[in-house]
């Protein structure tokens, strides 16, 4: 999990990328972020403070992490969007159907719910998440207030 700014900017510049302010304002978003944001959810807390960000820097710098494995990627088929994930320890998720929040789901690295028989031809990787979906118990108070 990205806990620390200097540990990103070490790893970044031991790549031979410069450090501008708008990398470490993105930095300071991911830091300890446990909202799963999205491109354009970066952009908007950066763009007030600093208005020369563009969102091709945004998703440059989070290109970037990727490739560097500081941040994990989700597609989220329900609300079709790309979300960056800073915890890179293997996890699952729950995504609410309400409110599009997403929680993470801690879990031990070598459990695996997948069936024990390999598909023909398909190898495995140690490397697997999983999405549940559902609705968090603030929108099942609201749903059940609603009928």
């Amino acid at each position: 999990m990205m806990n620390d700014i200097d540990e990103i900017v070490n790893k970044f510049q031991e790549q031979g990328y410069k450090i501008t302010p708008q990398r470490r304002g993105i930095f300071e978003i991911l830091v300890g972020n446990e909202s799963h944001p999205k491109a354009e959810d970066i952009y908007d807390a950066l763009k007030d403070k600093m208005p020369d960000v563009s969102l091709a820097t945004v998703y440059n710098t989070l290109n970037t992490l990727k490739e560097l494995g500081m941040v994990n990627v989700l597609s989220i088929i329900e609300d079709n969007s790309i979300r960056y994930d800073p915890t890179t320890e293997v996890h699952d998720h729950l995504f609410c159907l309400g409110c599009n929040r997403i929680f993470d789901v801690e879990r031990d690295a070598n459990e695996r719910d997948f069936p024990q028989k390999e598909i023909p031809g398909f190898q495995l990787i140690d490397r697997t998440q999983v999405t549940y979906y559902g609705y968090c118990p603030d929108c099942q108070k609201m749903r059940k207030a609603d009928k």
